[in-house]
């Protein structure tokens, strides 16, 4: 199952949308509700390990309340481009870090976390490893 469009992803990739969030090596642009990731620079494969990463992740039995976002990957002009489900909620509290690694058992795979907590439990919306 796809999600969102090659278009969009386009837009993302061009700049063409309003950005959401920059990090350090990304930035991503919510356009017709799926959030698109695209890296500073085009030729690291980071979006490609994230992906991989989530697809692996997404076949594991993990706890009710953790939850992974709908991903999927674009390749657009040979850039890969991230596109997930948008999530909104309320960043962890640092003190609940402990907690947060016993519901993602590959946590130890990963350098860091943004994870969200909302009514359906806790997403893991963006990590580096």
């Amino acid at each position: 199952m796809t999600l969102g469009s090659i278009d969009d992803a386009r837009h993302a990739l061009l700049g063409l949308s309003d950005c959401l969030d920059a990090g350090t090596n990304r930035t991503a642009y919510l356009i017709n509700g799926v959030i698109y990731k695209v890296m500073f620079h085009p030729d690291y494969p980071d979006n490609r390990f994230e992906y991989q990463n989530y697809m692996q992740w997404s076949r594991l039995s993990l706890d009710p309340i953790a939850r992974l976002p709908y991903t999927f990957l674009w390749e657009v002009d040979g850039v890969d481009v991230i596109a997930m489900e948008y999530v909104s909620g309320e960043p962890i509290d640092n003190n609940e870090t402990e907690y947060v690694e016993s519901l993602f058992p590959f946590s130890s795979d990963i350098w860091w976390a943004n994870v969200l907590v909302n009514e359906d439990g806790y997403w893991l919306i963006d990590m580096g490893c």
